[in-house]
């Protein structure tokens, strides 16, 4: 696998930081409290450009 993250490695340190940074957010419906590692195909979305401008932003430093 040599050193790639994977997708989901990058989405669960997302998530956690992102639920570390923002508690609030993740308090504002009472539907995820039993399920709070669910996430909305919206959020999932956001999440993937998020990365992929990261991802974008790392590979131009590299070179």
């Amino acid at each position: 696998m040599g050193g790639h993250t994977s997708d989901t490695q990058l989405a669960n340190a997302a998530f956690i930081s992102d639920s570390a940074i923002s508690p609030a957010a993740s308090n504002g419906s009472n539907e995820n409290d039993s399920r709070p590692e669910v996430c909305t195909a919206t959020e999932i979305n956001e999440m993937k450009k998020q990365f992929e401008q990261q991802a974008h932003e790392i590979g131009a430093l590299k070179q």
